[in-house]
């Protein structure tokens, strides 16, 4: 906004409260499917690096039983990214403050008036901005 006397509000939503994700939250639970999850990647990426190698000119048996064990691993690498994104929607850890979206309209410096949208975040008392966005 380059012409501050050309604010005009339009709207606010109400507060919206925002929590810690499931992924910042540390438990022992995130921590052993993270852990399980690691460990799923690379064996499947071990044995695609294997497969790789193999296919040129590698016996086919080898190379078809690298690509299944590949897939095992990729399966399970999947059904443990669907378990963490099951928990992380019913998550619901500590309050860590509120978000609150303003829209406006204020001259650009082309003195075109623009419609903005900013959002501020708010600690958990209310008691202090702690960033926004989309104020430039």
């Amino acid at each position: 906004m380059n012409d501050p006397d050309s604010y005009s509000g339009v709207s606010f939503t109400t507060l919206k409260p925002s929590y810690e994700s499931y992924e910042n939250s540390g438990t022992s639970e995130y921590k052993r499917l993270k852990a399980k999850l690691s460990n799923a990647d690379s064996v499947m990426m071990h044995y695609s690096f294997i497969a790789d190698d193999l296919e040129p000119f590698g016996p086919e048996k080898e190379y078809k039983a690298a690509r299944k064990t590949e897939a095992y691993w990729k399966k399970k690498k999947d059904s443990i990214i669907v378990v963490i994104d099951r928990n992380a929607e019913n998550y619901h850890g500590k309050l860590t403050g509120y978000e609150l979206n303003h829209s406006f309209r204020a001259k650009n410096s082309f003195g075109a008036v623009m419609l903005k949208n900013a959002t501020f975040y708010y600690n958990e008392t209310l008691s202090e901005v702690l960033f926004a966005t989309g104020i430039d």
